[in-house]
């Protein structure tokens, strides 16, 4: 297998995906003021009273949900990388058939959610999850406003919540190298996926070699095919 070709624009999502990591000073903000509280909100995903109760460490896959401006720059990218890589023709490649059901798991701002339920029809289903609030926040706006009765949001890091054996595909794209357990992820993805399920992957952060290595490496799925934009992992 080759790599599929690079798609312009993954480098300014990188550097939405670098903003996680970046350390900023605690500002010393008083309590009751409105505007500064809102700031404080905005870079650092909490009040400056003090972080947010986190999940247990047991139940946590990636790091606590991005603030905004991660969220922002990210979005930026991908929809920059969109304008060169139409989202359809990415699809293609997946196959995907009237009637499926699929997850868009790391869904971000929700790029393949429309064509997702055009392709499902109203007979399909589609879910779209991410650890990010805001992110599901965009999947809903963009399901309400294009009347998207087949799409269902799901916020979590790792479990779908979804039952056994109950989807046809699976989206994993530009995700799998932000999981701090992505052994864990590949479990339940193959949890929720119908047996010879498909899993469409593409990761412009890793190489072909450690993809196939990884996706492969707990005899869940097995490689299928190449296409230009993703590969394709069918469940073992």
């Amino acid at each position: 297998m080759n790599k599929p070709a690079f798609n312009p624009g993954s480098r300014l999502a990188a550097l939405g995906h670098g903003f996680r990591r970046l350390r900023l000073p605690r500002m010393n903000v008083r309590k009751g003021t409105r505007i500064k509280r809102a700031f404080h909100v905005a870079i650092y995903g909490y009040g400056p009273e003090g972080k947010a109760t986190s999940p247990s460490e047991e139940e946590t896959t990636t790091s606590r949900p991005a603030f905004n401006l991660h969220f922002r720059l990210m979005s930026l990218g991908y929809k920059f990388r969109d304008s060169f890589s139409s989202r359809k023709n990415i699809l293609k490649e997946v196959r995907i058939e009237p009637g499926f059901h699929v997850l868009d798991y790391g869904c971000g701002p929700g790029r393949y959610v429309c064509p997702l339920a055009e392709l499902v029809g109203g007979s399909g289903k589609v879910y779209a999850l991410d650890v990010q609030p805001a992110a599901i926040g965009e999947v809903q706006n963009i399901a309400s406003k294009k009347q998207l009765a087949n799409v269902e949001t799901i916020v979590s890091d790792c479990r779908t919540g979804l039952h056994r054996n109950s989807l046809d595909a699976v989206l994993l794209y530009d995700t799998f190298h932000h999981l701090s357990d992505p052994d864990r992820v590949l479990s339940e993805l193959h949890r929720v996926l119908k047996p010879g399920g498909i899993l469409s992957f593409s990761d412009h952060h890793m190489e072909e070699k450690e993809i196939l290595a990884r996706v492969t490496n707990g005899q869940l799925f097995r490689p299928q095919r190449r296409g230009q934009n993703t590969y394709t992992f069918l469940k073992k």
